[in-house]
């Protein structure tokens, strides 16, 4: 009986972990957007690029925390 209610936190607490990474994965895609769309034509600053890339690492950080949150989920 422990077994299951463990067993069954566990996996509540790795959905709202899941749902987690995909808000903020989410909020940071539409920040990237937001800082995409504001880039100037032309004279693009060096800080602007950065905060870019900042973004698209932060992206890759979290796509990767999902895949493997959802690998361990689906191996258990």
């Amino acid at each position: 009986m422990v077994d299951r209610q463990e067993k069954e936190r566990k996996s509540i607490q790795e959905r709202i972990a899941e749902e987690e990474l995909k808000k903020k994965l989410k909020d940071l895609e539409k920040k990237l957007k937001d800082r995409e769309d504001a880039l100037p034509a032309h004279s693009v600053k060096p800080q602007q690029m950065l905060i870019i890339d900042e973004l698209e690492t932060d992206i890759e950080k979290k796509k990767n925390e999902l895949a493997e949150l959802k690998k361990k989920k689906s191996s258990s």
